[in-house]
């Protein structure tokens, strides 16, 4: 069985200790809420970059295909 109490002034955002442990309990629900949206957004940004870096690499492996087909090229019509 839990047991809580409540403390008589609030230590950054912990409002209870349990009574068993006496360790504090955060029950700032909104807060945890809060940063687990931002937990998320960080995963997802996290996420697009690597997208994004992916595709850059993409891009310049593209773009040497085509430098050294031109080049292949240049080089047929010069001979």
């Amino acid at each position: 069985m839990e047991r809580r109490i409540e403390l008589s002034e609030p230590i950054h955002g912990f409002t209870e200790r349990d009574a068993h442990s006496k360790a504090l309990l955060n029950t700032d629900l909104s807060g945890l809420m809060k940063y687990k949206m931002q937990r998320e957004r960080h995963f997802q940004n996290i996420q697009e970059m690597n997208r994004v870096k992916s595709d850059i690499v993409s891009l310049k492996n593209d773009l040497k295909e085509i430098k050294d087909i031109l080049l292949v090229i240049s080089k047929k019509n010069c001979t």
